[in-house]
């Protein structure tokens, strides 16, 4: 497990977050953790958000100011930003609508860029502080000399995605098994450079990634295994179940045997507490009977199937009952019913008020609660809630009963005795709010997520009864969904935060890994703390070229980072593009929303400049205006992140405000000064303290000053055009061709519609499901069987001279073997054949190799086949 992550520049503490102890008040830290000095810090716990300042290390955690609940809380340290009270002497107002300050004191340099000053109650964002300088903006009211006080950027907060990757072969593997990306806008950073096929099979495989498993209350089974084999007589315990045995029973280790040797056998189990369902998997050869009970009566019953198979029953119930001859016993599955906690006197602490811990309950109440009988009373008090300023204060009279539950559960359910309102949460979430009537049992399920605490609220004295909930480890399951969703929740928020810019340095990053141990002996073992250092370097176009190729082919001499065009997402007026008005502003949009304080980390503001062919700056006392941009841009790993979040729709668990979503940078300069006409310039951004501009692109400015002079231009008189041909102009004449075929259209689209929905929602017939020309089946069998006998007797006698004879006449039965000798066609050529006066030729009793064409007797099928059917006609072969 993660305990601890922290980040220092050089001895100076940045950021730490991770998982803490509070135990009586002190903040406790894993004892293996090393951290520079905090004092200033804020500590900010989860859940809950509670803030509250360091003082500094204990040998044990760290010491804050202000009390915190006991518990077990997640993590985040920030490090407070740099102060200093000043003194402003002098104030002169520069080009860029920027103001320029003297100090009485120097400042540190490269500390307050970024950051605020503060003088009365006006504030302005501070560009520079260099030694006794600063320059503000001034949109409006410049600062007037006095006293007052700076204040640096916010430091960065220690922020994080999570990702499961579980790349190793087989679970007993060493290795991760889930990535922690710091910063990452969403979890999907990890697959940054990878194409999409990676991406749709993390999907394919975590199915389940946006909402968490989704919790199954399994059953708690009993196979038996743990009786010894043999005869079972009387009172018997097998793991959560007391039984009674009766009659022939036998334990075959695992299972049991009921009535198998002659004679008739009963068994029954117990449920403590009882349960809700049951199911017995059994089977019989004989008969038998599965029957519930609850406290001696039946409840249901139902016969034990001949097959392997089951009995499910449902109750509530506390004893099963199985009864038969030759009947096998599998295993008895149920599940877990209620937990009930009731209120006695004797154990009570009677009169009492606040919190009070009973039975695994936390009860709590502003009045003094009593237990009469199974009921717990409490009598209203008044409370008043002041609202400060000129409103009165509120009062309202109310009985209230608070009940901590010992563990998460799915299902409550009380009595109460006065007309009230029940009110569900888990984890800080509402749940449920209910009415109650006096006398009724109020039941409630969490369909999502978990119930631990139970309020009930009336205006008169109030009486419940102890509540029950589920048993099991089900709620446990629906609190570990809960807090995977919370966690999604918080990577989508990372959306929503400003990026942590670091200034250019060295730093080190502490990691603090240990085990989590359960069993008997709970507890953690820490391992050593892992230190990493690493630099951050100057912003793009900043560092200056070696003059070595080898070294410049790369940051921080060349490559992608040698100036800003990583960074461009577009610009104003757009490179290559027509003419640019010549007044209008000269911007560029960027591809981050960190762009500016990067620079400004490395005192070195940046700058629009507009330069002509002559090399002078068109627009030197321009005011330069930062801003977001108009539209939210996404990157690829964003963009698969929120749709994976919201998925089909029908189950969003981690909702992404899109109109929320940090917007990247943008920056303009211009106040209508006018450009050159008809000329190309070159935009320049450039860093303050820099000779060499970090991003350039050309354009190309219009004759005319803006779209008011381009109007202002034109003479207003309309070109004429010569007439071609003489005569009046007949309109109609005209759109008459138009109009006629407007109509064949029209008239050919709605008979498409027409013939659509008929073959679509009609009835057709057989003719219009066979197309023109087409014959059946059936139809070509028998015309073809009514051809073959005629051509098959005129062929014949055709070629019956060969052989001899005058050949066949129609009328011949129909197994004619009739043929004499003749030196070309032996007889037993033709009556071997089997000639069939029906035309069709038996060859099964042919010993011949030869064909009947061959010998004359019968011609081959296709010098005898139609004309219709050799013209290839549908449906010939």
């Amino acid at each position: 497990m993660l305990g601890h992550v922290a980040l220092a520049a050089g001895n100076r503490f940045v950021a730490a977050a991770g998982s803490l102890q509070v135990t009586g008040g002190a903040v406790l830290l894993p004892a293996a953790l090393v951290l520079p000095d905090v004092a200033g810090a804020t500590l900010t716990l989860e859940p809950g958000a509670v803030s509250v300042p360091a003082t500094g290390r204990t040998p044990g955690g760290l010491a804050v100011t202000g009390a915190v609940a006991d518990g077990a809380y997640a993590y985040r340290l920030q490090a407070p930003p740099q102060r200093a009270d000043v003194e402003v002497t002098a104030v002169a107002v520069k080009p860029l609508g920027n103001t320029e300050l003297t100090l009485a004191a120097p400042v540190a340099a490269a500390t307050f860029d970024g950051g605020t000053l503060t003088l009365g109650s006006a504030t302005w964002t501070v560009l520079a502080a260099r030694d006794r300088t600063v320059t503000v903006v001034t949109a409006a009211a410049a600062p007037v000399p006095s006293a007052g006080r700076l204040t640096g950027p916010p430091t960065p907060e220690l922020r994080g995605s999570w990702l499961p990757n579980d790349d190793r072969t087989s679970a007993q593997d060493p290795g991760p098994t889930t990535s922690l990306v710091l910063w990452a806008r969403s979890p999907y950073a990890w697959f940054r450079g990878s194409d999409d096929e990676t991406v749709d099979g993390f999907d394919a495989h975590n199915p389940d990634y946006a909402c968490g498993p989704t919790p199954v209350e399994d059953p708690i089974c009993a196979g038996f295994d743990d009786l010894p084999a043999g005869p079972l007589a009387g009172t018997f315990r097998t793991e959560l179940l007391t039984g009674v045995a009766d009659g022939d029973v036998r334990a075959t280790a695992p299972g049991l045997q009921i009535g198998w040797q002659p004679g008739f056998g009963v068994v029954e189990l117990s449920f403590a507490p009882p349960v809700d369902v049951v199911f017995v998997h059994c089977h019989t050869g004989e008969g038998g009977l599965v029957s519930i009970l609850r406290d001696g009566v039946t409840v249901a019953s139902a016969w034990i199937p001949s097959a392997p198979d089951g009995v499910r029953l449902v109750g509530p119930l506390d004893t099963v009952r199985i009864e038969g001859q030759r009947v096998s016993v599998e295993r008895v599955c149920f599940t877990p019913g209620w937990t009930c906690v009731p209120f006695e006197k004797a154990s009570f602490p009677q009169g009492s008020s606040g919190e009070q811990s009973y039975a695994g309950l936390t009860v709590a109440s502003p009045s003094a609660m009593t237990v009469v009988g199974n009921e717990l009373r409490v009598d209203p008090v008044t409370f008043v809630w002041n609202l400060g300023g000129p409103l009165p204060p509120i009062s309202a009279t109310l009985s209230v009963i608070i009940i901590r539950l010992p563990e998460p559960v799915t299902r409550i359910r009380l009595r109460v005795l006065t007309d009230c309102a029940v009110w569900l949460t888990g984890n800080d979430e509402e749940v449920a709010t209910l009415p109650g009537t006096a006398g009724q049992t109020v039941t409630a399920t969490a369909r999502i997520g978990v119930i631990d605490r139970i309020v009930v609220l009336s205006t008169d004295p109030l009486a419940i009864t102890g509540p029950c909930h589920d048993g099991g480890p089900f709620g446990w399951r629906r609190q570990e969904q809960w807090t995977w969703r919370r966690s999604m929740r918080a990577a989508a928020e990372n959306l929503h935060h400003v990026d942590p810019v670091l200034a250019p340095g060295d730093y080190t990053l502490s990691v603090l890994t240990g085990v989590e141990i359960g069993g008997a002996s709970p507890g953690s073992a820490w391992d050593q703390q892992v230190d990493t250092t690493f630099t951050v370097g100057a912003p793009p176009g900043l560092p200056v070229p070696t003059g070595d190729p080898a070294q410049d082919r790369h940051y921080p001499g060349g490559g992608v980072l040698a100036d800003l065009t990583a960074y461009v997402r577009s610009t104003v007026p757009v490179e290559g593009e027509r003419p640019a008005y010549r007044t209008y502003d000269v911007g560029v949009a960027f591809t981050a929303p960190y762009v500016s304080r990067m620079f400004l980390a490395e005192g070195a503001e940046l700058t629009v400049a507009v330069v002509d062919p002559n090399g002078v700056d068109r627009r030197s006392g321009a005011p330069n205006r930062w801003g977001d941009g108009p539209q939210i841009r996404l990157g690829e790993q964003e963009t698969r992140f929120i749709k994976t979040l919201h998925g089909d729709g029908t189950q969003i668990c981690a909702l992404v405000d899109l109109a929320t979503i940090v917007r990247d940078e943008g920056l303009a300069a211009g106040a209508g000064e006018l450009l050159a006409p008809a000329t190309q310039h070159v935009a320049e951004l450039r860093a303050a303290g820099h000779a060499r501009a970090v991003y350039r692109f050309a354009f190309t400015t219009s004759r005319f000053a803006d779209f008011r002079h381009h109007v202002a231009y034109a003479s207003g008189a309309l070109r004429r055009h010569a007439a071609d041909g003489s005569g009046t102009v007949d309109l109609a004449v005209l759109t008459a061709d138009l109009d006629r075929a407007g109509d064949v259209v029209r008239t050919a689209v709605a008979s498409l519609g027409t013939a659509r929905a008929a073959a679509t929602t009609g009835t057709p017939t057989r003719a219009q499901q066979r197309p023109p020309g087409h014959n059946s089946t059936p139809t070509r069998r028998r015309n073809r069987r009514s051809w073959m006998p005629a051509s098959g007797w005129q062929a014949y006698g055709r070629r019956g001279p060969m052989c001899g004879g005058s050949g066949l006449s129609p009328d011949r039965p129909r197994n004619c073997r009739r043929a004499s000798r003749s030196p070309t066609c032996p007889t037993r050529c033709c009556w071997r054949a089997r000639n069939r006066c029906d035309g069709s030729v038996s060859r099964r009793r042919s010993p011949r190799p030869h064909t009947l064409a061959s010998c004359g007797c019968l011609p081959s099928r296709r010098s005898v086949r139609p004309t219709s059917e050799r013209s290839g006609g549908v449906g010939s072969r």
